[in-house]
This record gives C-alpha cells, sequence and structure tokens, in this order.
C-alpha cells in the first residue's frame, strides 16, 4: 500500500479522505463505553459468529457432483488438514486446533483424523498419500496453499491416483491456483469452531453454500460466474 501511495497509483485526496474517516472513528470509539469482559463470548456474539461462519461458506465449484454428500455408512472416509501454526507475526491461529474431523463425524461416523505438517516435505506428502490409497472419500483442508507446496501436492497427488476429494481453502481463498485441477473446491476463511461446524453442515445440506469469492483467484478467475 505504502509503494502504490509512492509510485502515484493511488489519489492523495482518496487516501487523506480515508485517514479522516479512520481518525474520525477512532475518536467515536474513544468515547464510547466500554463494555466488562464478561460480554466476550456471549450467548448473543456465539448466535452472531455462527450466523457469519453459515453464510460466509462459499462453493467455488462441484465439477465432481459430489455436494451434498451422500455416503454409505461404511464408506471409509479421511479428513486431512495442516497441523495449525502462526504464520504472521499477528496471527494466533496456533491457540485454534482445527477439528474439522469431529465435526464431519456429526454426520458420518466411518471417519480418520489424519494430520499434515503445513509445509509437509515430499516424503511425508508421499506417505500420506499411501495411507490415503484405500479411503473412498477424503476431505482435505488447506491453509494458503500457493505457497505451502506440500499442501498442493497432496491434493494433486490424490486426484492424479482417482480417489474422490474435496478440497476446502481454509484461510485464504486463493489456494485453488496451486490445485487447479481440483474439481470440488469450497472456502471458510476462517479455522475457527463456527467456520468448521458450518463447512460440515454445509457439506452434508444441512447448511447454506451462499458465500461468495472476495476475489479472482490467480489463473483460475473467479469460477463461481462461470
Amino acid at each position: 500500500l505504502l509503494a502504490a501511495a509512492r509510485g502515484g497509483q493511488l489519489a492523495p485526496g482518496e487516501l487523506a479522505a480515508a485517514a479522516r474517516r479512520i481518525l474520525a472513528l477512532k475518536g467515536w470509539l474513544a468515547q464510547q463505553a466500554q463494555p466488562d469482559l464478561s460480554v466476550v463470548g456471549c450467548a448473543e456474539h456465539r448466535a452472531l459468529a455462527a450466523e457469519v461462519a453459515a453464510r460466509a461458506v462459499t462453493l467455488v465449484r462441484d465439477q465432481a457432483k459430489l455436494l451434498p454428500l451422500r455416503l454409505h455408512a461404511d464408506a471409509l472416509v479421511a479428513v486431512v488438514v495442516p497441523e495449525t501454526t502462526d504464520l504472521t507475526p499477528a496471527d494466533t491461529s496456533s491457540y485454534e486446533r482445527c477439528d474439522l474431523a469431529g465435526a464431519v463425524r456429526r454426520y458420518h461416523a466411518r471417519l480418520d483424523d489424519l494430520r499434515m505438517p503445513v509445509d509437509a516435505t515430499p516424503s511425508e506428502v508421499a506417505a500420506l498419500v499411501a495411507r490415503l490409497a484405500d479411503y473412498d472419500l477424503v476431505i482435505v483442508g488447506t491453509i494458503n496453499a500457493t505457497v505451502r507446496p506440500g499442501q498442493a501436492a497432496l491434493v494433486r497427488e490424490l486426484l492424479r491416483r482417482g480417489t474422490r476429494v474435496v478440497a476446502v481453502a481454509l484461510r485464504l481463498p486463493y489456494d485453488l491456483a496451486a490445485y487447479p485441477e481440483a474439481p470440488t473446491y469450497l472456502c471458510t476463511y476462517s479455522i475457527t469452531p463456527p467456520a468448521i461446524e458450518a463447512l460440515a453442515d454445509a457439506l452434508w445440506g444441512y447448511g447454506p453454500l451462499s458465500g461468495h469469492l472476495p476475489a479472482s483467484i490467480p489463473g483460475v478467475g473467479n469460477p463461481q460466474l462461470k
């Protein structure tokens, strides 16, 4: 943003107006009564978080016609997600445990919960692919796969072997650019419990898939518009 401003890509008047709006908001907030900390996590907040998460789940495409999932009780399902870690100095993702398997288990009992390193090595990817060979469906969550090649390699190799895969971007929505051959792809934008519960609901058709991509995906565009 600073480079764009210095390079003349942003109009000085618009920058000044934006700065005034921010300062005005800060001034307004400073004058407001601060609620007691007990309000954090109250029932109203939890309900709002659940509503926002449910409305955010985005089905980018389902060329494989997998959704809503309708699985035989004997179908063997694997849920694979990266171990959570702080990806930036301001990040607190390491405090969250992405329990997608727990959310999915509400709808399908025959399920295995597998974890992969956020920066999986080729040998770790190969071992995981071999372990997943006999599963009827693999739900793979990825986190910033465009800069985490091991995660993208897992999705691509599973698809190459003919595995039925539901790929989910759990943070930034651009992961499809790293595995563009994925026929079924969703975004949650978050690994928090409300987002993960909403995803599981949506996969089985008990929650909405009403979200929209906030931006085009590099190299892919916006498949929702096709």
